[in-house]
């Protein structure tokens, strides 16, 4: 991962990114308590994961090392947009 950072260039977000994963994570699985939320902290993740996406795609990595942060985008915005209070 650190290796990852450096090569795209962004070394200096390591840290935040792996903290809003965290406090992401931590938020939906709040979110069994508090819908929203955990809703927030999904669609939250989900815009994170689609920005590694686009990061992955533009350093010119394949599509199968997009696939990851690609699935876990959707399962986040599958929960934010149809978890049911």
């Amino acid at each position: 991962m650190v290796a990852d950072f450096e090569r795209f260039g962004l070394s200096r977000f390591r840290t935040t990114t792996g903290l809003l994963e965290v406090l992401g994570g931590l938020g939906v699985l709040a979110g069994l308590r508090y819908s929203g939320l955990g809703r927030a902290a999904a669609a939250g993740l989900c815009l994170l994961m689609l920005c590694g996406v686009l990061v992955r795609l533009r350093a010119g990595d394949g599509v199968m090392q997009a696939v990851p942060a690609a699935l876990l985008c959707a399962v986040n915005a599958w929960i934010a947009i149809g978890a049911r209070e």
